[in-house]
């Protein structure tokens, strides 16, 4: 218990959809040929509004935006970035002969005004609204993990925290990065409900079930440990906290938390008419140790079809659900038995 409480502290929390795949499925194959010849597909979005019209046509706010997309390219797992900076800067280039040295912001707004007038194209509309008051930078990310796409947003905010550039608020959103919060969300509140499922099985055991602090403490036993070692586990092995694996304790927990009602109920029963709690345990674990055994044996067969999934998620909820049953089981026919035994 002590070496599996040392190993949680390993555990990564991390989502990476596209590992869920196999390389041959066609999802992965097909995101593998989109990034290596053109770009990621996961992205950002970074919005700037400023307070007045016409701002970002003004070099001076131009350059800021030229200089965030600068810093976000220079940053592992992106592919590219574009804004209407990148029109002006090409045009630029173009109305002089195509000379590499101007593919620069021009000096002057009156000059930038003419060449967005000349622009025709409607493309440039995804990148700046009509009054040039809310520009967009979009960013094509091949980062597929949830906790490098976390620290790659972090770098960024850290970034634009330190611009503080007056009159430009300056917001990231975007796809990853709502994928992101939400994979943090779902991860919290999955972390929070095996606390709260712990607490209240406590509660029903102590003062409902079995009507007794010691009872009830002592269910939690072949319980807890059990999710302990299956964290413990989980570190060991590189398996990540994600969206799938955080169900396994919260659904393991309902399941495991049966025997040690059989077990416990009855015990109580045999102790209610005088009988000696070796005596009590022993009988328990002669009449209701098959029954205990033949119910986890199937659960385990039920949970280990699943490594047979394509689905990486699965496989692992079938491997360690499967495990929980087999350390409950085990638990309870010779930990608990020993724990009501050193009672007089």
């Amino acid at each position: 218990m002590l070496v599996a409480l040392w190993f949680t502290t390993k555990i990564q929390v991390d989502t990476n959809v596209i590992e869920y795949f196999k390389k041959s499925s066609p999802v992965r194959t097909s995101m593998d040929f989109v990034e290596k010849h053109l770009s990621g597909v996961n992205s950002l979005d970074i919005s700037l509004q400023a307070a007045e019209e016409d701002a970002f046509k003004d070099p001076v706010y131009l350059k800021v935006i030229e200089n965030l997309q600068n810093y976000i390219k220079s940053l592992n797992g992106v592919d590219a970035t574009m804004s209407h900076v990148d029109f002006i800067k090409k045009m630029n280039k173009a109305f002089h002969r195509d000379e590499g040295r101007y593919y620069t912001i021009p000096d002057n707004k009156k000059l930038v005004t003419q060449y967005l007038l000349l622009y025709g194209a409607s493309d440039i509309e995804k990148f700046i609204n009509e009054n040039y008051d809310h520009a967009r930078i979009a960013v094509r990310i091949s980062e597929h993990s949830s906790a490098k796409q976390e620290k790659l947003i972090e770098n960024i905010q850290t970034y634009i925290n330190k611009i503080n550039f007056p009159g430009v608020n300056i917001k990231i959103t975007g796809q990853s990065f709502k994928e992101v919060s939400a994979i943090r969300s779902i991860v919290q509140n999955q972390i929070s409900s095996i606390e709260l499922a712990v607490i209240v099985i406590t509660i029903i055991m102590t003062f409902v079930a079995f009507r007794s602090l010691y009872i009830g403490f002592l269910s939690l036993v072949p319980n807890i440990c059990p999710l302990i070692l299956n964290f413990g586990i989980m570190g060991a092995f590189g398996i990540p906290l994600n969206t799938a694996t955080t169900l396994i304790s919260t659904v393991a927990l309902g399941l495991a938390v049966d025997n040690t009602i059989h077990f416990l109920s009855e015990y109580q029963r045999k102790r209610a008419k005088n009988i000696s709690i070796p005596q009590a345990v022993e009988d328990i674990i002669f009449s209701k140790g098959r029954a205990l055994l033949s119910s986890s044996f199937i659960l385990c067969i039920g949970f280990g079809v699943l490594i047979f999934a394509s689905f990486e998620p699965i496989v692992y909820f079938g491997i360690l659900s499967a495990l929980i049953m087999f350390i409950d089981v085990a638990l309870d026919m010779f930990f608990m038995p020993a724990l009501l035994l050193l009672r007089k």
